[in-house]
């Protein structure tokens, strides 16, 4: 297996067949033997996956929801979040990436309508699930750290909200820092 068929198989593995960056590897190893027998494996899947066909990004839902918040309709974000949610666990599990990422999206709408104790409470559960799957130095689980960060300010946890920001912060700064050499 060369090294561009095991980045197809880990990307299928982690965010489906279906999913527009799985497409988009197949798509650019495609002229590769290998790489053009797996992509008609999963552009065949892409269909059965999503049960939308192999049109449009399974996380489009998502965006809409942040398109109808950032218009200031914080309550209808947060019912098409929920929505969203309720169908990543049910389609793709509990920790997927997209589940968690959809998480995280409702927990910032919650705190938008003044919810913060639900907010926390998601973000906090959100957060610990995005460590145990993708790594604590994940970037989604560091931007996941400091919304929990955001949601123990909104909370009136001033004190927890600056040491979890300057814990991350401290994290975040060491991996854009350049290696001495």
């Amino acid at each position: 297996m060369d090294l561009d068929e095991e980045t197809l198989l880990r990307r299928e593995r982690v965010t489906g067949s279906a999913q527009a960056l799985t497409l988009g590897v197949g798509i650019r190893y495609g002229p590769r033997p290998a790489g053009r027998r797996r992509f008609g494996t999963v552009s065949g899947a892409a269909g059965q996956d999503s049960g939308r066909g192999p049109r449009g990004p399974p996380h489009r839902p998502s965006a809409h929801a942040r398109r109808r918040s950032a218009r200031g309709d914080h309550d209808e974000a947060c019912q098409l979040a929920e929505d969203v949610l309720a169908r990543y666990r049910e389609v793709r599990g509990a920790d997927h990436p997209f589940t968690l990422a959809a998480a995280n999206d409702l927990a910032i709408f919650r705190m938008r309508v003044g919810d913060s104790a639900v907010a926390r409470k998601l973000i906090e559960d959100t957060a610990a699930r995005f460590v145990h799957a993708l790594g604590a130095d994940h970037p989604y689980t560091l931007i996941c750290q400091m919304n929990l960060a955001n949601a123990c300010f909104a909370a009136n946890e001033i004190t927890e909200a600056y040491r979890i920001a300057a814990q991350e912060g401290s994290r975040i700064d060491s991996d854009i820092e350049p290696a001495e050499t």
